[in-house]
């Protein structure tokens, strides 16, 4: 902790301790208030101040205190009616006041004299100034919800409107994390505010919905018909709000009023209404892909003859929603073997490919293979197995790109959501929710008997499972100015996939490989194959197979006083999360049925041609000769495999808070809101013992809990989560609002990653000493009687750990109480300290007339000290794994979860907020800079470079920056017909009436890209990048194949073993920018005098077919290494690097919608 977040802190509990009380509106609730004066504007005391809830006819009674101010708080969102009476003064009623969670609202009245009983009756319809509020606060409707077109890739899903808001961007691969199985509601990941999307907090109706394994997604995604409106703080939020550092949303479901309300709908779409994208794709007929969305929601009072009559008492709420898509999925542009290169003939790639058996043991002196070709009676059997399986080139003549994939997966998500009121009196509110969510998906791999990657990204086989979520909320007025309120919410997670069970222990038995399959039921299938620059052979997923049983449960309790100009606050909330999980998974590479890499370092010259390169002046491309040459060999560069111990791995972590707050209105136009929150985020521990952690000092790996080792394993979590919260908002003029907050969030990271520690998980991962040599078993006799690992020898028996000893020491000999220098953990330090995160603003907004608002502010958000994974034990550069000098006794990568990561946003930020009557328009503009050292998201993120020297150039540009960020949205009613102002009668009144436009529109800046090189760095745990030989690299802006993108003669390869000059992203170079602009057409037709209505919808995504290309072809940032070389003729080779080959953006796309609401 800084030494200004100290004193900040020790601020804050002086004016607390002084008597100095606290706030406003609730994360759950909304608040209202006002000040009511006089035609001179002297307060007016003791008026009083009816709220009533229009839909429900709930009623809340205050009366002004001697300044003319009235509060109400733990007010139910919805529209109310606001009456306000006082002796000798004209009555004043405004109906249709928005009370939103988690934002307060302002009503304020000058009341008239008068002497006889009259009325002033106003409606509330205009665009409303934050007034009362210092936190980056939006409301987004239910207009918005239901009107505006947003889709993700299984139907609508809100958070895509989040994407609307200012400072929030997504990046290509990350905006549905995850496959259909890990993330089966396909929620959205959002970068707010330069902050990482694992630090977004997501509530509904107040209960915490985290997904605690993937913190980048929420555990369960409703459905838009159920939602009433969203609410969203992105920037010094109060004090109630924790847990995260970047967006934290609450989402309102659905109330039943005293009417009977609902909806029935169905969304649409198939290939038929798909345009083709010939940029890089041949034309041809689609694929089939039909998408149905449809379902309904059904609300009012509950009513039972002669039993219960609930009306102003007692409502309900349901809704149902079903997601099906059936597709025949395609994954194109795949490489793999040419016809001859199955054989072992590489004569006419143009890469020589070396026998590894002949030269020395360090990669030098090889010789080639006769003719560039390999013997028959050198192929490896289970080599020759797998390539026999392998489907025939679609594309026989090339040697990259070459094989086109298809395949039929389907999708099928339920959602039904169950939600009750009950207001037993005036003082007292209880309601109840449940959610469940059952899905069945299926994604088959993309080679067929060969196994390679599942279609679309998935998780290989078959997926299945549901989702619960329960929570129960109450609130309670002891008296007008003494509220209580408080939620419980539960949430499992029932989800798992596998992959061909038909496919058996088919490592072992078929390819006849030791040690790859079992043990159990569990370990069947493929082996994967991961052969450098050819598609994956087998079942290549570290995720497959899983089973996850996973609860939450969350629970909060606040009480609010008001006292005198004083809106007091303060709660305590405590949620616990439970992992229970099969899935033997370590980093990127080990699968439970083993994998084998084959890098082409081996049957490639040490200080030669780089690996699966030409040589210069060939007239030939490069191509993945060496490795899949290598593969054939049967010689592996890399080997693994991972066991879990424990079934199901059972992690525990709680959080615990407490805050108190306090907005006090200093005067009628200046607020000055104020708080402090506290969060403790103990040690984990497992279900059946504690903590486990590897301690770099002793070389120990602790089992807390056992044999006399204390529950946390030795180690400790800091106190310290001091977050002092300051606001103020000033109201210049009626229209004028000027507002400045800041606030401190500790760091919400979940220590999730341990669960893949030793000795809960056994990950045998084997690397060569250095790079172009063999990996070799110690101790264990390989088939030749050789060093060497083949495929012939597979995987060496693990040694199960005993876990019970409490203490696992190193030792060269396997044994149950000791760990071998090849295990592979990972860790936390002995005392953890969490970061924070700083955000602070500066915002001005003005009200230009009663239905047209704008705001401007400059928005600031520093991380310090995050949490994310840093390799301790990563090696010199050409040092290979000798060169792990930080903790020389391991040879394998060793990540440590610690404070080290460090970001820094600033931003420009605006909005404007314009209605027409029932139309709305709205723009959002952020000019931003973000800066990190974290490649990835946070824990799950790394350092680009490990060693202690090179730490400098890890600080660069985040991945997800974009300078710019335009967004635009519009709902508007067209008008004409009955009610409107032109051709209001008659028939044609009905033709041209109830006709409505809707969209969004978003231009966006590109991403940042680095540029990778072929070079061999011959460090462990280490990255490399190119130099950079020219100061300035020209933008070419081409975007194909045979325009580069940018000067790539800007780049070249370092020497082997040296590290490059550039960092993982280059400053100032992005990628192709974004447009994308989505349209609604919509058609109403009313019945019952408007009571009924159906809407017709037509809606068309990227309606302009533009495509957002990718990033050009850089290995950081698109898919192939520096550099360019020359041929003989003189032509320039690209090589794939600096051109664009591809697109990150769907052809535009139809979805035919129709809604029946009353």
């Amino acid at each position: 902790m800084s030494m200004s977040r100290i004193e900040l802190a020790i601020l804050t509990g002086l004016l607390f301790a002084a008597g100095v009380s606290q706030v406003e509106a609730q994360v759950l609730y909304g608040s209202l208030t006002g000040n009511v004066t006089d035609p001179s504007g002297a307060g007016v005391a003791a008026a009083h101040v009816e709220a009533l809830n229009q839909g429900t006819n709930v009623k809340h009674d205050v009366t002004t205190d001697e300044r003319g101010v009235y509060r109400f708080a733990d007010l139910q969102p919805g529209p109310y009616t606001v009456t306000i009476s006082a002796p000798s003064f004209q009555a004043f009623s405004e109906t249709n006041v928005p009370v939103q969670a988690n934002d307060v609202r302002r009503v304020d009245v000058q009341l008239q004299i008068t002497s006889t009983s009259q009325k002033v009756e106003v409606s509330a319809e205009a665009v409303v100034l934050q007034t009362d509020k210092a936190d980056v606060h939006t409301e987004i409707s239910t207009t918005e919800v239901e009107q505006l077109p947003y889709n993700g890739t299984e139907g609508k899903n809100f958070q895509s409107l989040l994407l609307l808001q200012p400072g929030a961007v997504t990046t290509p691969g990350t905006g549905e994390a995850n496959s259909a199985a890990g993330n089966p509601q396909r929620a959205i990941t959002v970068f707010q505010n330069g902050v990482s999307s694992q630090a977004n907090n997501t509530r509904i109706d107040g209960a915490l919905n985290a997904y605690p394994w993937l913190p980048v997604n929420i555990a369960y995604v409703p459905s838009p018909e159920a939602i009433q409106t969203v609410a969203v703080s992105t920037n010094a939020y109060d004090a109630e709000q924790g847990m995260a550092g970047g967006a934290a949303v609450n989402v309102a479901i659905k109330t039943g009023t005293n009417d009977l309300h609902g909806s029935f709908f169905e969304r649409n779409t198939n290939n038929s209404f798909d345009a083709i994208n010939n940029v890089f794709t041949r034309p041809g007929r689609l694929s089939k892909n039909i998408q149905n969305q449809f379902g309904f929601t059904l609300g009012g009072p509950v009513w039972i003859p002669k039993i219960i009559h609930g009306r102003d008492k007692l409502f309900w709420f349901m809704s149902y929603e079903s997601t099906r898509q059936v597709q025949f999925a395609g994954s194109p542009n795949l490489t793999l073997p040419t016809a001859a290169m199955r054989t072992g003939d590489f004569s006419a790639t143009g890469v020589v490919v070396y026998d590894p058996l002949t030269g020395n043991s360090d990669g030098t002196g090889r010789t080639p293979f006769l003719n560039n070709m390999i013997p028959t009676s050198r192929i490896s059997p289970a080599a020759a197995t797998l390539t026999g399986l392998l489907p025939s080139l679609t594309r026989p003549n090339v040697f990259v790109n070459n094989y086109d994939a298809y395949g039929a997966t389907s999708y099928t998500v339920d959602r039904y959501d169950w939600k009750a009121n009950y207001n037993p009196n005036d003082k007292a509110m209880l309601w109840g929710r449940y959610s469940i969510s059952p899905m069945d998906i299926v994604a088959p791999l993309v080679l067929g008997k060969a196994g390679g990657d599942a279609f679309n990204g998935g998780n290989p086989g078959h997926a299945g499972g549901r989702i619960q979520v329960a929570a129960i909320g109450l609130t309670y007025s002891a008296s007008p100015n003494l509220l209580f309120d408080g939620n419980v919410g539960y949430t499992r997670q029932n989800i798992g996939a596998n992959g061909d069970p038909l496919d058996g222990d088919f490592g072992s038995d078929v390819l006849h490989i030791p040690g790859t399959n079992g043990p159990g039921p569990d370990y069947a299938g493929i082996p994967a194959f991961q052969v450098a620059g050819i598609a994956n052979i087998g079942n290549a997923s570290t995720g497959s197979p899983f089973r996850f049983r996973d609860n939450q449960y969350t629970s909060t309790i606040n009480v609010t006083h008001i006292r005198g100009a004083h809106n007091i606050r303060a709660g305590f909330e405590y949620d616990k999360a439970g992992l229970n999980h099969f899935q033997p998974q370590g980093g990127t590479f080990g699968t439970a049925r083993g994998t084998f890499g084959f890098d082409g370092s081996l049957t490639a010259l040490k200080g030669g041609t780089a690996i699966n390169n030409a040589p210069p002046g060939s007239p030939l491309p490069s191509s993945p000769a060496n490795s899949w040459a290598q593969f054939l060999l049967g010689f592996p560069s890399r080997a693994g495999k991972v066991t879990q111990v424990v079934d199901p791995i059972a992690l525990r972590f709680s959080t615990w808070a407490f805050y108190v707050r306090d907005m006090w209105q200093v005067t009628p136009k200046l607020t000055f809101d104020y708080g402090l929150r506290w969060e403790y985020y103990p040690i984990y521990s497992h279900d059946h013992y504690g903590a486990v952690r590897f301690d770099p000092m002793t070389k120990f790996i602790y089992v807390g809990g056992e044999n006399g080792v204390p529950e946390h394993a030795y180690a400790s979590a800091s106190k310290k989560g001091f977050g002092p919260r300051l606001g103020v908002a000033y109201r210049l003029t009626e229209k004028t609002v000027v507002r400045a907050g800041y606030g401190i969030s500790t760091d919400p990271d979940n220590m999730r990653n341990q669960r893949n520690q030793y000795p809960s998980i056994v990950n045998q991962d084997y690397n060569p000493a250095n790079t172009y040599q063999f990996i070799s078993y110690a101790g264990v006799p390989n088939s030749d009687g050789s060093t060497r690992v083949s495929l012939a020898d597979g995987i060496p028996a693990p040694t199960f750990p005993d876990i019970t000893v409490g203490i696992i020491k190193p030792s060269s000999t396997a044994s149950p109480t000791t760990y071998l220098p090849s295990t592979s953990t990972v860790t936390f330090p002995a005392y953890f300290n969490r970061g924070y995160y700083e955000s602070w603003n500066f915002t001005v907004q003005h009200e230009f007339s009663p239905t047209l608002v704008a705001q401007l502010g400059y928005i600031g958000t520093h991380g310090v000290h995050i949490d994310m994974n840093v390799n301790i034990n990563g090696a010199a550069p050409g040092a290979g794994t000798a060169g792990r000098q930080l903790n020389p006794y391991l040879t394998t990568d060793l990540n440590m979860v610690e404070p080290f990561g460090n970001m820094t946003y600033n931003a420009l930020e605006a909005t404007v907020r314009k209605r027409i009557g029932p139309s709305l328009l709205g723009v959002s503009y952020t000019f931003s800079k973000a800066i990190d050292n974290i490649n990835g998201d946070n824990n799950d993120g790394t350092l680009w470079r490990t060693y202690p020297v090179s730490f400098t150039l890890d600080k660069q540009v985040a991945g997800f920056d974009r300078p710019h960020n335009f967004q635009f949205y519009y709902v508007y009613q067209l008008p004409f017909g009955k009610g409107h102002t032109w051709l209001n009668h008659g028939w044609t009144s009905w033709i041209v009436g109830n006709w409505e436009l809707a969209g969004t529109l978003s231009r966006q800046s590109g991403l940042p890209f680095g540029v990778g090189t072929s070079s061999s760095l011959n460090a462990g745990g280490q990255s490399n990048s190119a130099n950079q030989i020219n100061p300035v690299v020209t933008i070419l802006g081409g975007t194909d194949s045979s325009h580069p993108y940018f000067d790539g003669s800007a780049f070249a390869n370092p020497p082997n073993g040296v590290l490059g000059s550039t960092g993982h992203y280059l400053g100032g170079l992005f990628g192709p920018g974004l447009f994308a602009w989505n349209a609604t057409i919509s058609r109403t037709f009313p019945f019952k005098e408007g009571k009924i209505n159906f809407q017709l919808q037509g809606e068309a995504y990227n309606l302009t077919n533009t495509p957002v290309f990718s990033n050009p072809g850089t290995a950081t940032g698109g898919v192939a290494n520096c550099c360019w070389t020359t041929g003989a003729n003189g032509a320039i080779n690209y090589n794939g690097f600096g051109v664009i080959t591809g697109t990150q953006s769907s052809p535009r796309y139809l979805v035919v919608a129709g809604y029946l609401r009353f």
